[in-house]
């Protein structure tokens, strides 16, 4: 399975793992082709949210193996979720 995220700006939407990637593309794209709206999105913790899109905002759809990641911090002791650079790691802290 796959874990997909929407970057807009500084803001980050971890998505629903329901979510067609290839429509969460088009109806970005359809809202910039309208010179700007609302993109509506499922979020992973069941919440809804709408996202206005338009021509010249940064926008980045990201799609990663949900196997590749580590999903929790209570699955491997040490870790804690860090954020850096509007990104999300897991890493060690405390150290």
């Amino acid at each position: 399975m796959q874990r997909h995220s929407l970057t807009t700006g500084s803001e980050r939407f971890v998505l629903d793992p329901r979510t067609d990637p290839e429509h969460t593309q088009h109806d970005i794209e359809e809202a910039v082709r309208a010179g700007g709206g609302f993109v509506q999105l499922a979020l992973h913790d069941g919440s809804r949210t709408a996202v206005l899109v338009s021509p010249g905002l940064f926008v980045s759809l990201t799609s990663v193996d949900r196997e590749d990641q580590v999903t929790s911090a209570d699955e491997h002791p040490g870790l804690e979720l860090i954020a850096y650079d509007e990104a999300e790691y897991y890493g060690m802290t405390g150290l």
